[in-house]
């Protein structure tokens, strides 16, 4: 049943309206059950009728599918018929999705194909016929494949047709194509416009198809989009597990006038930050795949309950970005800021206090981006590799090397249903001067280390004090005793080391509910000071404080709700820590707006 698009009639039929008659739908469900049996080895699959009668009320249909399986076919024997000179067929076997004894699937071959297609035409062939010839024994049901590559029929782009983009200009959606009229035919390269084109944002839905133009060796693209509304004036209030009541004034329209510019302005407000940022960007500069924009912040945050003081921070942030390869890109960023620690309390540690003051950061920076996903926006598998340099000296009162970065694979299993996703991540933080200060370092919880509060691991100042009773205005009560009291301030750490392990699935809900489950597992550690000994209250104390930034393990493992909401994706997570240590903050529940993906 899942497998074909007629739904049974739900709570919810009547706003998605797949529970209709529709003898068109009906044969198009007789070829999505071909291609889902074909799929699972089922190489002699046949739909033998599908019909559709009505019930004795005469108020609804009832649709029966009569099927015959037939066994289950495993991989023979995979061969390249390579017909084209200097091309070396044994090499060309890398592209191949499966191996020899793997269960029978269509979408491996067609995989394959198109995997084939793209090295053949890496060796400068342009246009190529590859046509799988399918070698069967019913007596081993074994089905083998022999890849016939062949020169193919010399195909050439004669025109591409847009239509439905009524506010949005033509060469926003052109420019997503890398060919254009009268270049040689790349079905590869029209799949991956489409995709270019989904993940602008712009479009609810996005087809692209091809036809035979004015001759046989003219193809005509045909791209047909829905707009959506893409400008958004929001007044919020809400609450949030981590931030406490929020309040939120934005507006933003990602598709400026038409032309494809994302324009922003925000102001935020919560329980422990005050923010007003302004941003912009140019997509395609002069019409090139040439990004550039800017950012402007002022950002207030109350970081007294983890860390014992407050941060300002105003900041300017221009950056430029642009494709360095098929699959990779290369952003440059320079970040000028004014970065203050104040207000901090009687409390902190010293290793904060020293840290009280207003420093300039002025750091260009760079990020590279390798990205082989099958899809921009629900990946099923492929990979995501990235890496991140920013170096602060460049004027300015900071010297110091930011270095990180990260690997996340996805991987779908029964039929894309299920999609388990690996994660690694790391940082480095280096100085070239004076000490690092707290607010440069690297923080882990929250979000990213799930079970952990934010800033919830690394380094502390735990250390046991007495300090005496002071009034409202900061000054000591006379005649008081001093109260013993234990800090307890998050310092950050100039390393760190992550892996996150998810699994997300359906739950068995009607789809049109959106609401999907998920398993996850995250192992890490965040460790590393420049300094690890402070005086404390000299005149008081002969003991210094030590701070230990070893580097101790930390795991937890929980549950994840997604809900695909009419405010956007909501994800609430179910977390436990099974490796801790006790000076730890621990979170068992948090949401967040965030896709499953």
């Amino acid at each position: 049943r899942g497998a074909v698009e007629t739904r049974e009639t739900g709570l919810l039929s009547f706003i998605f309206g797949s529970d209709t008659y529709d003898p068109d739908r009906l044969e198009f469900d007789k070829e999505l059950l071909r291609r889902f049996y074909l799929d699972r080895g089922y190489a002699d699959f046949e739909v033998l009728s599908a019909t559709a009668e009505l019930t004795s009320d005469r108020e609804d249909f009832l649709v029966t599918f009569t099927v015959e399986e037939g066994p289950v076919f495993t991989f023979g024997a995979l061969e390249i018929d390579a017909r084209l000179p200097d091309l070396d067929a044994e090499a060309l076997r890398t592209a191949f999705t499966m191996q020899e004894g793997e269960t029978y699937s269509a979408s491996e071959v067609d995989d394959t194909i198109d995997n084939l297609i793209f090295e053949v035409g890496q060796a400068g062939y342009a246009f190529i016929d590859i046509r799988p010839r399918a070698v069967k024994d019913d007596e081993a049901r074994t089905v083998g494949v022999v890849f016939e590559v062949a020169e193919g029929p010399r195909v050439y782009v004669e025109r591409i047709d847009i239509e439905g983009n009524t506010r949005t200009v033509d060469r926003v959606l052109r420019r997503q194509f890398r060919l254009a009229e009268g270049d040689a035919f790349n079905a590869r390269e029209i799949q991956s416009a489409r995709n270019r084109l989904r993940e602008l944002g712009f479009f609810s839905e996005v087809d692209v198809s091809t036809e035979r133009g004015s001759a046989d060796d003219r193809a005509v693209v045909n791209v047909s989009v829905v707009e959506r509304l893409t400008g958004a004036l929001q007044l919020g209030v809400g609450f949030s597990s981590a931030d406490g009541p929020v309040g939120d004034i934005s507006v933003s329209e990602r598709n400026f006038l038409g032309r494809g510019q994302f324009v922003s302005a925000r102001f935020n407000i919560s329980g422990d930050q005050q923010a007003i940022e302004f941003s912009f960007e140019e997509p395609a500069l002069l019409d090139r795949d040439l990004a550039t924009g800017f950012g402007i912040g002022f950002v207030q945050l109350d970081r007294t309950d983890e860390s014992s003081f407050q941060e300002t921070n105003l900041s300017f942030r221009p950056y430029t970005e642009f494709p360095i390869a098929d699959d990779q890109r290369l952003r440059l960023r320079y970040r000028l800021s004014s970065d203050e620690i104040r207000d901090v309390t009687i409390l902190a540690s010293p290793a904060i206090r020293d840290d009280a003051g207003t420093q300039i950061t002025s750091a260009p920076g760079l990020t590279w981006t390798l990205d082989r996903r099958n899809d921009p926006i629900e990946p099923t598998r492929g990979f995501v590799v990235e890496a991140t340099q920013d170096v602060a000296g460049l004027g300015g009162d900071t010297t110091y090397s930011r270095t990180t970065g990260r690997v996340k694979g996805w991987r779908g299993v029964f039929d894309d249903l299920v999609v388990a996703s690996l994660e690694l991540e790391a940082g480095a933080l280096v100085s070239f001067g004076d000490d690092l200060r707290v607010t440069d370092r690297f923080f882990l919880g929250g979000d990213d280390f799930r079970g952990f509060a934010r800033d919830g691991i690394g380094p502390r100042d735990t250390t046991f004090i007495t300090v005496p009773v002071l009034d409202d205005d900061g000054n000591r009560v006379p005649n008081t005793a001093r109260i013993p009291v234990t800090r307890d301030d998050a310092l950050g750490g100039n390393y760190f080391a992550m892996a996150r392990a998810e699994v997300t699935f359906p739950l068995g809900l009607p789809e049109e509910f959106g609401i999907f489950g998920g398993l996850f597992a995250d192992v890490g550690t965040l460790f590393g000071l420049d300094q690890t000994s402070f005086d404390d209250f000299p005149s008081r104390r002969t003991n210094p404080v030590i701070i230990d930034d070893s580097a101790q393990l930390r795991a937890s493992v929980g549950a994840s709700v997604f809900v695909d909401s009419p405010f956007g994706p909501l994800r609430f997570n179910f977390a436990l820590p099974v490796v801790k240590e006790e000076e730890d903050r621990t979170e068992f529940f948090r949401f967040t707006v965030g896709t499953r993906f």
